[in-house]
């Protein structure tokens, strides 16, 4: 699906990434991410119109390293454990087999996946970040956007999106590329933030997920919409949490909502050695999808 309709220099005017109607009601004039539109037509939420550089169509090359905490390989490999046995339960994967991870960022769900069995590969468009797990963890990671990979079709077993739908332009587009990738009975995996939720009603335009090259938002009815239209089925859907640091908690209401209260709860999490110890936090707004190729 064509979903540009208009450009300008700047800004550029999108149909609805869903039903492709160009009806939009603005339900938030501005945020981080840009003025946050409702389609009248099938009630998706996306980001029109759209800086041309909220979403990457090349590869971006030349930024500085990421900063990865000593102890990120830790709670990478928590939370990905909990996300493979969920596909466990949800009888989706048993054995392992081959996986691309797509917007891998670093690798760490990359290589959770390596140590259990699979042969991974990772796609991710920022070069330092692929860098970083090419060199660090000695992960397979090809520096490109996912539009324009060169990758054989029908070659994985699974292929996996965390964080990475909410970042692409056209998901429909992104979906059956997915598709084609698949193995006959492959699995995709996705984890993206879940705008039917009580944290983006109350916070409005100062919910967490609005943020720059976030411009297409799912819930869980639009999103098993769109994977059974591309071919999967047997779609399951669930919010899901994280294990984090403490002091991650600090950060993101210093970032997100309050400087000087993230101040004040990092200190107070400093003096009583709380920083570095782990918490389980499920605010209700990710949601974890997978579903089965036809």
């Amino acid at each position: 699906m064509k979903n540009v309709i208009q450009m300008t220099e700047k800004l550029i005017n999108v149909e609805c990434f869903d039903c492709g109607a160009d009806t939009p009601r603005v339900i938030l004039p501005e945020s981080r991410s840009g003025r946050v539109v409702r389609c009248m037509r099938c009630g998706a939420i996306y980001v029109s119109p759209r800086k041309a550089g909220q979403f990457l169509t090349d590869a971006r090359m030349g930024d500085p390293p990421p900063e990865v905490p000593p102890d990120e390989k830790k709670w990478a490999k928590i939370n990905a454990a909990h996300r493979f046995n969920l596909l466990h339960r949800w009888n989706f994967v048993h054995d392992p087999g081959t996986l691309l991870d797509v917007g891998c960022w670093t690798g760490f769900f990359l290589k959770t996946a390596e140590k259990r069995g699979w042969k991974v590969k990772g796609l991710e468009p920022v070069d330092a970040a692929a860098q970083w797990g090419r060199i660090n963890l000695g992960l397979d990671i090809l520096t490109a956007v996912f539009e324009k990979a060169e990758l054989p079709n029908g070659n994985f077993d699974m292929v996996s999106l965390m964080h990475a739908l909410e970042h692409l332009s056209d998901p429909n587009t992104a979906l059956a590329r997915v598709n084609r990738l698949l193995k006959p009975g492959g699995i995709i995996a996705l984890e993206t933030p879940n705008a039917d939720c009580l944290a983006a009603r109350i916070l409005g335009r100062r919910w967490r997920q609005f943020i720059s090259r976030h411009v297409a938002f799912f819930t869980p009815v639009t999103i098993a919409r769109l994977l059974k239209r591309h071919g999967f089925e047997n779609v399951r859907v669930r919010r899901i949490g994280r294990t984090v640091p403490v002091r991650l908690i600090a950060d993101r209401i210093k970032r997100y909502y309050s400087r000087p209260l993230g101040n004040v709860l990092d200190r107070v999490f400093r003096i009583t050695g709380l920083s570095n110890a782990g918490i389980r936090i499920d605010p209700g707004d990710i949601m974890f999808a997978a579903a089965r190729k036809k």
